[in-house]
């Protein structure tokens, strides 16, 4: 078929011929459900000839196609749209407000609502906890709301139209209550939608946050009011003739030094530095630690394969079933996709036991099958902006903390300065008792006892790999989050709990080994987000 397109092609009605021959192939391939012989469909299709000559436009399916669509108006629903891109769009309907009649119309626990919990589908029919499900319901439907909007507004390759006005777009609601209100016009201090309806009354303050909107924007985004009294246009007469075109001249710069870091590429230098994670050998000299010399740690299974098995285990299993000491068949099956058998499933298995049962923090009760499922979050991804900013300058920041201080020209030898985004995954982000940690799971084989793992060692070995680097890139990023979610009602000193990261081989419940814990002074931490950001401190 490709061959005889390519031939049609070349004669001068070629795109009409080759619109002609699909659509036919099209119609022989529906119609060779009911007649496989290829005798029957050219049979069939030279009654369908004769029976169109006679009796035109009898089926729509069979009626001339246009010999192309690419100027043709397509009209979608926004679901339908989904994973599509078109040049031009046009979204008239993205600001209405979300599922009125299945939300705000629920007002009696005699209303089931639905609503997820811990990624299941609840629903209730009039418990006590009835209005709070409720509100939940409808934060979802206004959620949902903006994903669509997401969805309706990147379909665009070039242009996108929107329109808002003040309006009612549903039972006793107005476009406030919509998905672009949310966006356009809500303040740092809004927690819910329905807060927004205050503005119909301050129509000023509508149009100013349009037009800073636009100025943001580098004149990317244009706001135009439409003039209600306009004469409708005459479509009758409306032209299709081409207008004169002319080639854009572009005179901006296009900055090329700009780049995607990740903890390991910034301070591990080169392009594609690997990530200092898995199975690194500690080279400190061995100490005699009480109680925990003789305990040996298994110096097997180890190697990249292992440490993505752990963190796969850990990332996806609940914590509570990892304590079990009874089988677990997903540990079982991931353990298997990455090679482990027998005893090594019997260690791997073990040492998730021993790293969600152990006290994270001496007498807190912190243990990490003891988290509630609204209580963490696992592989946090993060992007955020990295302004022009110098190596130099990070290591003057550092000297300021001994405990990170590093020396004069070490990172500098490893990259000069840097610019573009910074992005990352942090392994688990936990609250306990109202503060925030980033926990990272290590793999690392740093000795053959436990003693290798005390915490007075591990200093040692966070040092040597610049852990102590990357938990300060992910406090930074775990404090724009919260700073984003809490907005003023943050505090780095009330809210933040610091790092912990897991040497899982040496971990037990009953004493520190295999913990690191620290909790950078406020002071280096903003210091670093300026940093981040191009700003000198």
């Amino acid at each position: 078929m490709r061959q005889a397109a390519a031939r049609l092609l070349s004669r001068w009605d070629g795109p009409r011929c080759v619109t002609n021959f699909l659509h036919l192939a099209e119609l022989l391939q529906g119609e060779s459900l009911r007649r496989s012989a290829p005798g029957d469909l050219l049979h069939w299709l030279g009654q369908r000839r004769n029976e169109a000559a006679q009796r035109p436009g009898i089926d729509a399916s069979e009626q001339l196609r246009a010999t192309t669509d690419s100027a043709t108006v397509e009209v979608r629903t926004i679901h339908r749209s989904k994973g599509l891109q078109y040049d031009v769009v046009f979204a008239p309907f993205v600001m209405a407000a979300r599922d009125e009649s299945a939300a705000e119309r629920r007002k009696t626990p005699t209303d089931s609502v639905a609503w997820h919990a811990a990624d299941e589908l609840r629903i209730d029919i009039g418990s006590q906890h009835w209005r709070e499900h409720a509100s939940a319901h409808a934060d979802e439907l206004f959620a949902e709301s903006l994903r669509l909007a997401y969805v309706a507004m990147t379909r665009a390759r070039h242009r996108v139209w929107l329109a808002w006005a003040f309006a009612n777009t549903g039972r006793n609601v107005t476009s406030f209550s919509g998905p672009l209100s949310w966006l356009w016009f809500r303040s740092d201090d809004m927690r819910d939608p329905r807060q927004l309806a205050g503005l119909k009354d301050n129509t000023d303050a509508v149009d100013g946050r349009l037009q800073a909107l636009a100025k943001r924007s580098n004149e990317s985004i244009c706001v135009e009011k439409l003039d209600m009294d306009a004469p409708e246009p005459d479509l009758g007469n409306m032209t299709t003739s081409p207008q004169p075109l002319a080639v854009a001249e572009f005179h901006g710069h296009i900055e090329r030094r700009l780049q995607t870091l990740s903890y390991s590429r910034l301070f591990g230098g080169g392009e594609h530095a690997p990530l200092a994670d898995h199975d690194e050998n500690s080279d400190a000299v061995a100490q005699v630690y009480p109680g925990i010399v003789d305990d040996p740690v298994p110096q097997w299974p180890r190697g990249a394969d292992f440490g993505t098995c752990v963190h796969g285990i850990l990332e996806t299993i609940p914590f509570a079933e990892l304590a079990n000491p009874t089988g677990n068949e997903a540990l079982t099956r991931i353990a298997a996709d990455h090679g482990f058998f027998g005893a090594d499933q019997e260690i791997i298995a073990a040492m998730a036991r021993n790293c969600v049962g152990s006290e994270l923090l001496p007498g807190s009760g912190f243990r990490l099958m003891h988290l509630g499922s609204g209580e963490f979050l696992p592989e946090l991804e993060f992007l955020f902006p990295l302004g022009v900013a110098r190596m130099s300058e990070l290591e003057r920041i550092l000297a300021r903390f001994p405990a990170h201080a590093r020396g004069e020209g070490e990172l500098q030898a490893r990259r000069g300065s840097v610019l573009g985004l910074m992005t990352g995954f942090i392994d688990l982000v936990a609250r306990w008792q109202g503060r925030y940690y980033v926990i990272d799971y290590k793999t690392n084989l740093l000795g053959a006892s436990r003693a290798d793992y005390a915490a007075a060692r591990l200093p040692a070995a966070i040092r040597s790999n610049d852990y102590d680097l990357q938990y300060l890139v992910y406090l930074v990023a775990l404090q724009r989050f919260l700073k984003h979610r809490l907005g003023g009602q943050y505090d780095y000193r009330r809210h933040i709990g610091g790092a912990l990261y897991l040497f899982v081989r040496g971990m037990r419940d009953g004493d520190s080994a295999g913990i690191h814990h620290d909790c950078p002074p406020l002071e280096l931490i903003d210091a670093l987000d300026a940093w981040f950001t191009g700003d000198r401190p």
